[in-house]
């Protein structure tokens, strides 16, 4: 009734704007005087589901809210195809693998940014803006001159592609779908359509231009996704009673201002009747007001999922009243407008009817006015002029009680959003693990990231300076890596070094390396690279921030004892477990290894370079010089060679040859004079009498010997004794 009436009125006062202004008006009336006993409406679920149908209505954001959007643009899926290896001699695997690019519509109005994106309800970019699973993203706020994306105008054609200005829209492209089942997966956005919270005065001048509107309660966010503008004013005016006043102009409150006071001798005044009633009271019968009123509302803790909060008037009772509020709140808000809308219903039960001679006709709705006697203000619900008398309908008003009902958002198990990090790779060339003779390069690549959510990278690998690049799939499990922060000083290879120690920082979010007690630390289960030394350890002692230190040591492990004195600050640490390490092929001969290693959160590749690999095809440096003066006062000198192909210890045993030929280069260095090469063939060399009587009167007292022995594809690292003349 009172809408019919209401818009009427408005649209002859201000046109269509004053017709939806004047239909809220009257159906907030008649929701006054005819309240229904509730209703069980739409849920927040129906924004979180992504649609590509024609006709759907593109939302209209306020605040920071999530929505699913709407794909407006796809290319078909890309097949591409890789091989992979299944390790060594065996076949490798080809692996087929789907893209997909489309656009999704976001807003229909600008907005400033793209927060979280979830897809198929797991988190695909964090809030740092690194995705967890390789694309390119790009993001058009809604401007009027926004650019044509350049995917689409590729694909399309010039002239044919939309820039879909006013809208504001994201391009995703080539999204890796193998986590998704190989089918676009239905997304979901964290959208910031202002700098913070919106009030419901902004939204109603938004949604009727020059409306004047007094409504101070704020929403973290709100979603008009269908319906008029007078419908979104109802949907908020059902959970923060809003008020309207005509006079002198149209106005949308939420606080009346003070209100006039009625005379009680003005009461009853009906031209040409005596006697009639001051005050006509009613009240609505108890149980026709909702006993509890259930708010239910997007939370922004719980990752935007539905939420709920129950304000009660009568414990027990189930006659409840369910509100659906397409807003952003957190618990305790929720909880404070749940209770107000439940006070609202409860105060307006009391009603009351007054006449009034034709002064009082200055009073409009939404007004307060007060009884002599009465506590509590009324608010103007209906106004009508009848033989020079105005009557007043009037519900009773009170200010809201302040009290919040108990505000718990409920547990969520939503995705941790982990950073993905940028990605930190090393080249490792080492002697071979295992006992066996390599017959090309065996280096490897280990691979970690600067945060927890690092998982992998894709890489490229080069043998000619950069000039080409080959793929050659991706990292194999995080190692554990880090650096050194303290100087580990020289010992001695293959004993127990208990005298040094050295202090290692690995990232924050990695576990400890792990460590060996006596009988683990003999037979190696956990060698680590430190530098270009690998060492074994027997103690961790944590130190506080991803610090520990190291100490119960064997040094120089795997024929790197040439690097015990090369040990600096910074340099790299890493873990050499097997299943953390990619095994990677290199021709004999390459003069540089390159690999680039492209990851999630890495802006730009990041490469590693390996020059002169191949430390498994070369020989081990001969050890244990000894020398013995012969009769005919000779030295004689011998050494032990090592193997590449047998590099551990065996008692009583000979370590295999593993090269085609023995073949030795000594370097003969004394202190003063020539120093003289000799080319060996065995682990033995003679140094004359006679040649030793010339260098001595030469002035020499002590010479160095250096031997290197040489192997079917390279020479081994020279050791070098000294010995006095």
């Amino acid at each position: 009734m009172a809408t019919i009436i209401l818009t009427a009125v408005g649209t002859y006062l201000g046109g269509p704007i004053g017709g939806a202004i004047g239909s809220a008006i009257g159906k907030q009336i008649d929701y006054e005087l005819f309240k229904p006993k509730g209703r069980e409406g739409p849920r927040l679920g129906d924004l979180s589901l992504q649609t590509s149908s024609y006709g759907n209505r593109i939302p209209r954001l306020y605040g920071k809210v999530r929505v699913a959007g709407t794909v407006i643009w796809a290319t078909d899926l890309q097949e591409s195809r890789s091989s992979q290896s299944n390790g060594k001699r065996q076949p490798k695997t080809t692996v087929y693998s789907y893209t997909a690019s489309f656009a999704v519509a976001l807003a229909s109005r600008r907005i400033s940014g793209v927060g979280r994106i979830w897809a198929d309800g797991k988190l695909l970019c964090g809030a740092a803006g690194d995705f967890k699973t390789p694309c390119q993203f790009r993001f058009y706020a809604g401007d009027e001159d926004q650019p044509v994306d350049p995917l689409i105008a590729a694909t399309e054609g010039a002239g044919n592609a939309p820039a879909y200005r006013g809208m504001a829209y994201a391009v995703l492209e080539d999204l890796q779908l193998g986590d998704f089942g190989n089918r676009i997966p239905n997304l979901s956005f964290e959208l910031f359509a202002d700098d913070g919270p919106v009030s419901i005065s902004t939204l109603a001048r938004d949604l009727v231009p020059h409306i004047d509107a007094a409504c101070p309660t704020e929403l973290a966010g709100f979603v008009l996704a269908r319906g008029s503008a007078r419908q979104a004013l109802e949907r908020i005016g059902e959970v923060v009673p809003l008020r309207v006043s005509e006079s002198p102009t149209l106005k949308l409150f939420e606080t009346p201002a003070a209100g006039t006071a009625l005379p009680q001798q003005a009461l009853g005044a009906v031209l040409g009747e005596s006697g009639a009633d001051r005050i006509v009271r009613a009240q609505i019968p108890a149980q026709l007001v909702a006993s509890s009123v259930r708010l239910a509302y997007a939370d922004p803790e719980r990752d935007y999922q539905a939420g709920e909060q129950t304000a009660r008037w009568i414990e027990g009772a189930d006659a409840a009243l369910v509100l659906d509020l397409p807003a952003t709140l957190d618990a305790a808000q929720a909880a404070k407008l749940a209770q107000r809308a439940l006070e609202d219903r409860w105060t307006a039960r009391r009603r009351a009817k007054v006449s009034l001679p034709i002064r009082f006709a200055h009073l409009g709705l939404g007004q307060l006015v007060t009884l002599a006697g009465e506590p509590s203000g009324y608010r103007i619900v209906s106004t009508s002029l009848e033989a020079m008398t105005i009557r007043l309908e009037l519900v009773e008003h009170r200010p809201p009680s302040g009290l919040g009902t108990a505000a718990d958002g409920g547990r969520h198990l939503g995705n941790e959003d982990v950073l993905t990090g940028q990605s930190r790779i090393s080249l490792i060339d080492l002697p071979a693990a295992r006992l066996e003779v390599a017959t090309q390069p065996q280096i490897a690549l280990a691979a970690s990231g600067s945060a927890a959510g690092w998982r992998s990278a894709s890489l490229l690998q080069s043998g000619d300076g950069g000039a080409s690049w080959a793929e050659i799939g991706s990292t194999a499990l995080p190692a554990i890596m880090g650096e050194a922060l303290s100087v580990l000083p020289p010992g001695q290879a293959w004993v127990i070094d208990r005298a040094h120690s050295v202090e290692i920082q690995l990232a924050v979010w990695m576990e400890p390396p792990p460590a060996s007690d006596t009988q683990a630390l003999l037979s190696a289960r956990h060698p680590a690279l430190l530098g270009d030394e690998v060492i074994l350890f027997g103690r961790v002692e944590p130190l506080g921030g991803a610090r520990y230190r190291l100490t119960d040591l064997v040094r120089g492990y795997r024929g790197t004892e040439w690097a015990m004195g090369a040990h600096s600050v910074g340099e790299r640490f890493i873990m050499l477990d097997e299943a953390n390490l990619l095994p990677l092929s290199v021709a004999i001969g390459t003069p540089e290894a390159s690999v680039l290693a492209s990851g999630l959160g890495d802006v730009l590749p990041v490469e590693a370079v390996l020059p002169s690999p191949g430390a498994a095809l070369r020989p081990l440096p001969p050890v244990h010089l000894t020398a013995r003066t012969l009769a005919n006062g000779d030295l004689d000198f011998n050494w032990i060679r090592r193997s590449r192909g047998g590099w551990m210890w065996q008692d009583l045993l000979d370590a295999p040859l593993s090269e085609e030929a023995e073949r030795y280069q000594l370097l003969f260095m004394p202190n003063q004079g020539a120093s003289r090469s000799y080319d060996l063939t065995a682990a033995q060399w003679t140094y004359p009498a006679a040649d030793r009587l010339s260098d001595l009167g030469s002035g020499s007292s002590f010479a160095a010997i250096q031997i290197i022995q040489i192997g079917t594809y390279g020479a081994s690292r020279s050791t070098t004794w000294t010995i006095d003349l």
